[in-house]
């Protein structure tokens, strides 16, 4: 959640509808989703697409694809859902995103609203303190199941497909193929790329760039929401090589997470030693740091390692077009990774719904989103190594903290917003 102050950002885009496509002799669709205005629009000449992976960038593409008329399905994998993960800040770029898709209200229901983020040290003393809620839609921290159950409720149940392993993927320019693992094929106008940072369709598209380990390892959970926080709050702290942060996440919950700096990548299940080692670093920090991470059973406790990749295009090719963490995997530290993937399903849907053809639509797509998406990958990676600074260095960084002024690290922190 590390905030800096950047120099220069690219805005989000407001519509690519005002991008200025040629929009003669394309056919033009009713779209039907239920609970969604109808309204006649342009969909580039796609009627169908493919969307491999059923995550949060998958099922908000699909369900973004068919609000514009396009018969969208996901393809996921696995055969049933099981998102993992514990918690997700949706900071208001996010919720903008959410609103446009028709399911920001049902979340929210279901949410913590964030009115007071701080960042402290371990002792207590606030380095910085910030109201996300200045903005015309809220900053938000859900549970990750009930975010997908939010974007996956707004979709048709033949919208999506289980056990859907995608072997390989063709492209001849006219359409698309994906061959599945057990041997049966699917063909459609488009192709969309969801699937993650290990994405097989990412392949086709510019290669197989490997991701980089960026020496840190998340733990997240879910755990109560004890004093002195209250609903609302959210809360940073900066240790010595470690963060730890607390998020309300509604109904008396809170998600946390616990950053450590690691020379190597480690991913998997959280053993009782190493929960108690955590819990034995977190004395003597402020409540309720070490209380909540102990109330969370060891066995519900995610650990990932953190990778993204440098800044890469293109985007697209020919009929095939990546979103979210497949176009551009980031670090969770600036908790942009969901929102831009939001941003991306929107975008792309809007443009396709404005443009003459598909190449015309996936150029206004990466255009518009590609150079927001690089920025804040860059940003999201030097603030990780700025927040999990320890020894000497952490030490100067708390006390320069301490002088930097409200308004300026208040607008560091809101400018991913835009």
């Amino acid at each position: 959640m590390t905030a800096v102050a950047p120099e220069t950002s690219p805005a989000a885009p407001a519509d690519v509808r005002t991008a200025g496509v040629k929009t003669a002799g394309v056919r033009t669709a009713r779209v039907k989703t239920a609970g969604v205005r109808t309204a006649s629009v342009q969909t580039a000449g796609v009627q169908t697409a493919l969307v491999v992976g059923g995550g949060i960038a998958g099922l908000a593409t699909t369900l973004a694809l068919r609000r514009v008329g396009i018969e969208a399905v996901a393809l996921e994998r696995a055969p049933v859902f099981s998102e993992v993960g514990a918690g997700i800040a949706l900071w208001p770029n996010a919720t903008r995103a959410l609103d446009r898709l028709g399911v920001l209200d049902s979340l929210t229901a279901v949410s913590g609203t964030l009115t007071t983020v701080r960042i402290a040290t371990p002792d207590g003393q606030t380095l910085f303190r910030v109201d996300p809620s200045r903005h015309a839609t809220p900053a938000l921290c859900v549970e990750r199941p009930a975010l997908v159950a939010a974007l996956r409720s707004a979709l048709p149940e033949s919208a999506v497909e289980f056990g859907r392993a995608v072997a390989s993927v063709e492209d001849d320019g006219a359409g698309v193929r994906v061959r599945f693992a057990d041997g049966s094929e699917a063909t459609a106008d488009l192709l969309v790329g969801a699937d993650g940072l290990r994405s097989v369709v990412r392949r086709a598209v510019c290669g197989d760039t490997p991701p980089a380990f960026c020496g840190q390892t998340v733990a997240r959970g879910i755990g109560p929401l004890l004093p002195p926080l209250a609903p609302g709050d959210a809360v940073e702290v900066w240790g010595d090589g470690l963060r730890v942060g607390v998020f309300d996440v509604g109904g008396g919950r809170a998600y946390w997470y616990l950053v450590e700096t690691r020379a190597e990548a480690e991913t998997g299940s959280v053993t009782t030693a190493e929960h108690a080692a955590w819990l034995d670093r977190l004395a003597g920090w402020h409540a309720p740091l070490r209380d909540t991470v102990a109330a969370t059973p060891t066995e519900r406790i995610a650990r990932h390692a953190v990778f993204d990749r440098p800044p890469q295009r293109p985007w697209s090719h020919g009929r095939t077009v990546l979103v979210g963490d497949a176009a551009h995997a980031m670090t969770p530290d600036l908790g942009q990774g969901g929102a831009m993937a939001l941003e991306d399903a929107v975008a792309l849907a809007e443009a396709l719904a404005a443009s003459a053809s598909v190449a015309d639509a996936l150029a206004v797509y990466e255009r518009a989103r590609a150079p927001r998406a690089a920025w804040i990958a860059r940003q999201s990676r030097w603030s990780g190594r700025l927040g999990q600074a320890g020894g000497v260095a952490g030490r100067v960084r708390n006390r320069v903290s301490r002088m930097v002024p409200s308004r300026a690290f208040a607008a560091g922190f809101a400018w991913p917003f835009a």
